[in-house]
């Protein structure tokens, strides 16, 4: 093994979840603690109930004939794999002049640039989690990770209606056909609404209004709100503190059982951040060169996470990893370093990759809300 790779992997880069992803993210962080962190195959596939079977009760009396009858009611939705990889280039002069531990190294390079990386993909990936990437953005089998508001936006909505949500997990979603598999009171998702206990109250029962099993609930906001909400909180003396920055990278607090969490990240993230493979031309027709954006709704009209509240039963959701066998095991792989010189033309460069294969799923997305619009 490359004494470059030994140094990268063992002492310069931290490929657990925990170290490299979980810290400052409240909905990472309760992933992990639940173990909602799996690894997968060539796609994730599950079997949801679609509908139940009081269309064929039948009330009747002692001499009324019974009618007999079926009713279909499973659909299997799936979800494919998203590539993520960063290069972790040395340089040659990095190498002769930085790496050895002398008076001359102010900054270890290295550490820096591999560190870096990592970080790198967090964001990448954090920036998706408030997307609405689509299930087929690369090709039948491939997709970018897909986000909390692939799983909750409603597909009647504009702009990005024939692009974003008609379909998640496979499953095409409307008013009339497999409406359970929509987001909880979706059509109020732009409805403006003021940040207050009275709203916190009716988004939960909204979203907890088809949960039999009592799920652990995560309400997400970004910092503007949450700390307008926590000044009505203690106004009331309503809430008690939950998670502290010191511990886990976040604040939140607790009200009525509920979880509500600050996202440092949410309010910096904008509608721009990502885009779909898909693309326009200037009048917004498909097959154009300009990409459709992807990052929250994908609209300019809300297009930064300060105006959105995430309602979230933090039981449906889970981040599949895909195991890389020729990678080892764990979520990310490192690869070996090449060296560029040994290339014809190649430059004295030495060069890495740190990869991610998975998606982020969501089970039921009609235990779960989302609004957009929220002061």
């Amino acid at each position: 093994m490359a004494s470059n790779l030994e140094q990268a992997t063992r002492e310069l880069i931290d490929l657990t979840w925990r170290s490299s992803i979980g810290y400052g993210s409240p909905i990472l962080t309760r992933m992990l603690e639940k173990g909602n962190v799996m690894g997968g195959g060539k796609e994730y596939t599950q079997i949801y109930q679609s509908a139940d079977l009081t269309s064929l009760v039948q009330e009747y009396g002692p001499n009324d004939p019974l009618v007999g009858g079926s009713k279909e009611i499973m659909e299997k939705p799936h979800w494919h794999v998203a590539f993520l990889t960063v290069p972790v280039e040395e340089s040659v002069d990095e190498r002769v002049m930085n790496a050895p531990k002398t008076d001359a190294q102010l900054v270890k390079i290295r550490d820096k640039i591999a560190k870096a990386s990592v970080k790198a993909i967090k964001l990448q990936m954090l920036k998706r989690f408030y997307g609405c990437a689509v299930d087929n953005e690369i090709d039948a089998r491939h997709t970018y990770v897909q986000g909390l508001c692939s799983a909750l936006f409603p597909c009647e909505a504009t702009p990005t209606a024939a692009t974003t949500c008609q379909y998640y997990g496979g499953i095409s979603r409307t008013t009339t056909t497999n409406a359970e598999w929509r987001s909880a009171d979706d059509t109020a998702w732009d409805t403006a609404y003021s940040i207050n206990k009275t709203n916190i109250d009716n988004w939960v029962d909204s979203a907890t209004e088809f949960d039999e099993e009592a799920g652990t609930y995560l309400v997400v906001l970004g910092v503007t709100l949450y700390n307008r909400l926590k000044s009505i909180f203690e106004a009331a003396n309503a809430y008690t503190p939950k998670a502290m920055m010191s511990k886990q990278g976040f604040e939140s607090m607790e009200y009525s059982g509920i979880e509500i969490a600050k996202d440092k990240m949410l309010d910096g993230v904008a509608y721009t951040d990502v885009n779909h493979k898909i693309a326009r031309n200037d009048a917004g027709a498909t097959g154009g060169t300009t990409a459709l954006y992807a990052g929250l709704l994908g609209d300019a009209t809300y297009g930064t996470g300060a105006t959105y509240v995430f309602v979230l039963n933090m039981d449906m959701w889970h981040l599949r990893y895909f195991e890389d066998a020729e990678g080892g095991t764990g979520p990310f792989e490192l690869t070996d370093f090449f060296a560029q010189d040994q290339v014809i033309g190649g430059i004295e460069k030495k060069m890495a990759r740190v990869k991610w294969k998975g998606n982020l799923t969501c089970d039921m997305p009609n235990r779960n809300l989302i609004r957009a619009n929220v002061s």
